[in-house]
């Protein structure tokens, strides 16, 4: 179920479908793409992914792991990559954001676009008022 769209760009919520967790596995497994996010690289068995969606999926009103989609076929959505949140004060209302995006969809706009439905996400439904993101200088 894609809860926010914009063009062919959807984020949904993350959940345990084998052909998902598999994806999140070679994603987080691609040695460039696990330099970004950890700056080691290591492998994630299938049982590593499932409860890192369980940890991250637990509390939406906290945190969650949203995966985004590219509607670009008849058969349905097929995940590119994920964006992350998490609120760490619930007075102040600010959230912290992450990125992942499969190399090869990078540089199409597929990441502003998700960060964008994020940032709208945040905002009008769970009333963050303050984002941060970090990213390293090596990302292009």
């Amino acid at each position: 179920m894609n809860i926010l769209r914009k063009d062919q760009v959807s984020l949904a919520p993350a959940s345990l479908d084998p052909k998902l967790i598999h994806f999140l596995q070679d994603l987080r497994n691609n040695p460039l793409v696990a330099h970004q996010l950890i700056n080691r690289s290591c492998i994630s068995a299938e049982y590593k992914i499932e409860d890192w969606i369980k940890h991250k999926t637990r509390d939406p009103l906290r945190e969650s792991l949203l995966v985004i989609n590219l509607t670009s076929n008849e058969e349905g959505d097929d995940p590119v990559g994920y964006v992350t949140y998490l609120i760490e004060d619930q007075i102040t209302r600010v959230a912290s954001l992450g990125l992942c995006v499969g190399t090869q969809y990078r540089g199409q706009g597929i990441g502003s676009k998700a960060i964008e439905l994020l940032l709208n996400y945040l905002s009008n439904v769970l009333c963050v008022s303050k984002f941060t993101f970090t990213s390293l200088t090596s990302i292009p």
